[in-house]
């Protein structure tokens, strides 16, 4: 199924084969977790040893006889007509374009009062999480199960893709989870090292460990950002935006990684671009190239920094040029209160939002205006003070629209189990895991609060498939929204049986009972909680 874009957003690859189910006009070709012939900064040998230090000395051991060719590392040079080509089956480097058009798209910069223009260039990055990747993966031959414990945020995702791609049944498969040291959204990729030590497993029919140290971290894991962004901005004399244009490239490595992570970041730019503000004239282009560089996954944010920073960097730009405080330029330019809910002129949905208020308690908070004075003042005495404001806005809990028009199967649903011992404490067992922002704490505050006893009295289970309901794990800020709402509705199922066998005990109503301090209690006609019962 193609994504269902927005009225104005096409995709564009002209002359070009979609060759991608992932998402409309991707073009990929087969990844493996090492290189066949033609390598493209990927492994190529993988060696086993009882321990790391034996491995590693075994490893020099392995030669290959390489015929070096030219390097494409540039996105411009990548996407000329006269590059080389990485994957001489597509033709060309382009990976993925796509095209948002709204209003008179750029012909509203024809005779603008002002427009101003930059070039920004984004550096690659990645996660440097406390806890590298680790897996640790145990096929057994006996029963032909494998069993998986792995530092990652989405356990159902990797059950599904081991399964799938190592021919075991997906009963068969179990994925452990624990409390991941560090995410970031790196964990949430798919990496090769990783599949091919199961797959290693399978073949040795032995458990088998791969822990990629920071080094190794810095060479294989999914890098992020790599854009080049050119954007300009048209305003009027009396400081209202008439016309946004984003033009954003990215170079996203000889391959796409798993799913189709790696467009996502040139798409969620010019989606978000100018989320916050009244634009009637848009236009916004990304193109995707295939480089000679790592691959790049999602990582914080995916796409959304850049958009704002490109965004509000043009807004101080239009404000400094018309003589109006970036303030004020910003609270004339946003959207209204009563505009919402809508969607933005890019195409993210947004839902009850406050902009100008979030900008007064802002510069209260801040003192702004006195801090203006200041940054004069000092000025005199030879001291620069930079004082910046920026509005950011990202959307949050992810359902279906973001990976299930693409055919990403992650999942975007989330379910608990709240069980009752015969001691009064709680189990909670959840499908979220945990990256180190205490979720797991706080699916344990809510379940506690509902059922009236302490958070000490309730235990949170998660991050294991064979255990835990399904669901998306950790991912795009989702976690506390989703799962949290699946743990209070278990909580409030498990509170009203309790009151209904209560009621039963008592001969009241379950209706005039409640749960608190660990006990049922009476409701009074006044709704005090009488003496527990």
């Amino acid at each position: 199924a193609a994504p269902q874009r927005p009225e104005g957003h096409r995709t564009v690859l002209t002359g070009h084969r979609s060759s991608s189910g992932h998402d409309a006009g991707s073009r990929t070709v087969p990844t493996r977790p090492y290189a066949t012939s033609n390598v493209q900064g990927e492994p190529v040998a993988a060696v086993i040893a009882v321990s790391r230090a034996v491995a590693e000395d075994a490893a020099e051991l392995v030669f290959v006889d390489f015929e070096p060719q030219d390097a494409i590392v540039d996105m411009d040079a990548a996407l000329a007509p006269e590059s080389s080509v990485i994957h001489p089956d597509l033709g060309d480097n382009l990976a993925f374009a796509h095209v948002i058009e709204a209003g008179s798209g750029t012909a509203s910069f024809v005779g603008a009062d002002v427009v101003v223009e930059h070039a920004f260039d984004f550096g690659r990055q990645t996660a440097v999480t406390l806890e590298p990747r680790a897996i640790i993966a145990d096929y057994r031959v006996v029963d032909e199960t494998l069993t998986v414990h792995q530092s990652h945020q989405s356990p159902f995702q990797m059950q599904d893709i081991f399964c799938r791609h190592l021919a075991i049944d997906e009963h068969k498969v179990r994925v452990i989870c624990p409390d991941v040291g560090g995410g970031f959204g790196l964990k949430i990729n798919v990496h090769g090292d990783e599949i091919a030590t199961a797959a290693i497993s399978r073949i040795l029919g032995r458990p088998v460990k791969f822990t990629a140290d920071r080094l190794e971290s810095f060479t294989a894991d999914i890098h992020s950002r790599d854009h080049r962004v050119a954007a300009r901005l048209a305003v009027s004399s009396e400081g209202d935006i008439q016309a946004l244009e984003v033009d954003d490239r990215s170079a996203i490595g000889p391959f796409t990684s798993y799913i189709r992570f790696s467009i996502a970041e040139g798409l969620m730019a010019i989606t978000n671009a100018g989320a916050p503000y009244k634009i009637e004239n848009y236009r916004g282009e990304m193109k995707a190239a295939y480089v000679n560089k790592a691959i790049v996954g999602v990582y914080r944010g995916v796409g959304v920094p850049i958009a704002c920073i490109v965004t509000e960097q043009l807004i101080d730009f239009a404000a400094r040029d018309i003589g109006v405080d970036p303030v004020a330029f910003r609270r004339r330019n946003y959207l209204d209160d009563d505009a919402f809910p809508c969607t933005s002129i890019g195409g993210l949905p947004m839902d009850r939002l406050s902009l100008r208020r979030c900008l007064d308690s802002l510069v209260e908070i801040m003192d702004y205006e006195g801090l203006r004075d200041e940054q004069a003042r000092r000025l005199d005495d030879g001291v620069y003070r930079g004082i910046g404001v920026a509005t950011f806005i990202e959307a949050t809990a992810y359902g279906p629209g973001y990976y299930g028009p693409t055919e990403a199967r992650v999942s975007t649903q989330e379910g608990a189990t709240v069980k009752l011992e015969p001691s009064g404490k709680v189990r909670c067992i959840t499908s979220l895991t945990d990256q180190g922002q205490g979720t797991w704490t706080g699916i344990a505050q809510i379940v506690a609060d509902r059922l009236g006893i302490e958070i000490g009295d309730v235990r949170v289970i998660a991050g294991d498939t064979a255990v835990t309901p399904y669901g998306g794990g950790a991912w795009a800020s989702r976690g506390i929204t989703i799962g949290g709402e699946a743990a209070w509705k278990a909580a409030e199922a498990l509170r009203d049986n309790i009151l209904v066998l209560a009621g039963e005990i008592l001969q009241t109503a379950p209706e005039r009972l409640t749960l608190d301090g660990g006990a049922v209690h009476d409701i009074d006609d006044d709704g005090d909680s009488g003496p527990a019962r």
